[in-house]
């Protein structure tokens, strides 16, 4: 019977530790499918020169030149090239974005009641 109960034991661990072996591939499988999904559809940081940069942000190139002696927007610099990436870019456009007259009374009345 010991013979019996350690045979039924084995079984069940060689079943066990297969279950979880698959189970295990089975999800590091999905994981490599969606990185590699992911990483071919997001394009990794583009870069963009002052000209390339000043048409995106519909701006003249002397404007940007401007902006980053300011320090404004933030920029890289490689040797004596300036550089933008399109997160830099749109986080400079979306700091000039400005609140409607409805959402400032709002906000307003927000803040007095809060602090009565």
């Amino acid at each position: 019977m010991d013979k019996q109960i350690q045979n039924s034991i084995e079984q069940f661990v060689q079943n066990l530790s297969k279950s979880i072996t698959e189970a295990i591939s089975d999800q590091f499988s999905e994981m490599l499918k969606s990185h590699s999904i992911a990483s071919t559809q997001t394009p990794k940081s583009k870069y963009f020169g002052i000209k390339e940069a000043a048409e995106y942000l519909k701006i003249a190139p002397q404007t940007l030149y401007g902006l980053t002696s300011k320090r404004a927007i933030r920029f890289i610099k490689v040797s004596k090239k300036v550089l933008f990436t399109e997160q830099d870019l749109e986080d400079y456009l979306a700091k000039g974005k400005k609140e409607t007259a409805s959402n400032l009374v709002a906000n307003y009345r927000k803040r007095r009641i809060n602090a009565a």
